[in-house]
């Protein structure tokens, strides 16, 4: 995690955000500022009382003060390396944060935090909450023209605190913000593709030509009611969209080709609920696949399932596979410097030189479901 790493944090009174902020920069090893704990300042009141006075005493309603802590927070922003959590800084900080986070929970458990804290009964407490919420509500509409409730709108994720612990709460938000592609050019696209909000399971298959990975990803794809997307289904939607035909479109077939199918692949993988059949699929979904899967399968194997299919021989289909190897190895070097025969990524290598049709069908189903539990056991 770099240290010019910029979060931004709002949310609900009463909800933890300040404690998951302050967490938060430590395990990141990040500063933290917080713009509340200066405006809460200028009143010495109980916690839960102070943000009240502050609003209701005439500094709080000077729209100068206000401005000076929003100058304050974008200043420290910009000079990177932190955690800002305050009521607005989502807003204010929309367009310099890498992250933005809202932290909410129903006001029952806030106020049931909120009376424990300062020793008070939960009705008053739900009482000052919803006063709280009143006042924000209405004078940064008055000051600024926005209901800050709809910042959760613009939030990359959403955080209820409700039944979690901090220690929880953190590794949500931890998990989140180490989600991502392995391809480094599809960066900046994630980032406006992380709002996608994920619906399933996200599979992804790789594996050298003819290994069997589509009959694998075809049978995970039924098991587990996932859509099956492929390298051909993005290809053909690629060459209708230019007017051209898939043939001419492999025969011209340049890097942004490749580049585009990729962004489509990611964009596949962030949304989820599908199983994506591609050489590159586990590079380009990354962290946002659930599994990841390379089909291991020799030369020999590779050609004779070429052999059966087109009727050749078993010296030819051989010298077809290692050409295509070859200009495959090349061409994906040149345009990500990924080697495809580098294995490290994947949580499950599938070895298909003997396995039958049903067993080529049954075992990575099998595979899949002990790795999930087990996943979510380390959970």
């Amino acid at each position: 995690m770099t240290k010019e790493l910029v979060i931004a944090i709002s949310g609900l009174p009463g909800t933890g955000s300040t404690s998951v902020a302050k967490e938060l920069a430590k395990r990141l090893g990040l500063k933290y500022f917080s713009p509340g704990e200066y405006f809460k300042s200028q009143s010495k009141g109980k916690e839960s009382i102070r943000a009240l006075e502050v609003w209701r005493s005439e500094i709080g309603k000077k729209k100068g003060f206000h401005e000076e802590i929003d100058k304050s927070q974008i200043k420290k922003a910009k000079a990177g390396g932190i955690v800002i959590c305050g009521k607005l800084s989502i807003h204010k900080l929309r367009d310099i944060a890498d992250f933005k986070f809202w932290i909410e929970s129903p006001l029952d458990v806030r106020a049931e935090r909120a009376a424990h804290r300062d020793k008070i009964p939960k009705e008053n407490a739900i009482k000052l909450l919803r006063d709280r919420e009143r006042i924000e509500r209405e004078e940064w509409k008055r000051l600024y023209g926005i209901d800050y409730f709809t910042q959760k709108g613009l939030a990359d994720l959403i955080v209820d605190t409700s039944n979690k612990s901090l220690e929880a709460s953190v590794n949500e938000i931890l998990d989140f913000i180490r989600m991502g592609t392995y391809v480094e050019f599809l960066k900046p696209l994630e980032k406006k593709l992380r709002k996608i909000k994920k619906r399933g399971l996200t599979i992804t298959i790789a594996g050298l030509s003819e290994s069997g990975k589509s009959t694998i990803s075809k049978s995970l794809a039924r098991e587990f009611n996932l859509r099956y997307i492929f390298a051909g289904e993005i290809q053909r939607q690629l060459a209708k969209e230019n007017g051209i035909s898939l043939e001419e479109q492999a025969r011209m077939r340049g890097a942004e080709v490749d580049y585009e199918m990729d962004r489509r692949s990611l964009k596949f993988a962030i949304g989820g609920k599908v199983v994506i059949d591609g050489r590159l699929s586990g590079w380009v979904a990354g962290d946002w696949a659930d599994v990841k899967i390379f089909v291991k399968c020799s030369i020999r194997t590779r050609a004779k399932r070429i052999t059966r299919r087109e009727n050749t021989t078993l010296k030819k289909a051989m010298a077809i596979i290692r050409k295509r190897d070859k200009i495959d190895t090349k061409r994906y070097k040149q345009l990500y410097d990924i080697d495809q025969f580098d294995t490290s990524i994947y949580d499950i290598i599938i070895n298909n030189n003997n396995l039958t049709l049903k067993q080529t069908r049954a075992i990575p189903i099998r595979l899949v479901r002990r790795f999930l539990r087990k996943r979510k056991k380390r959970k």
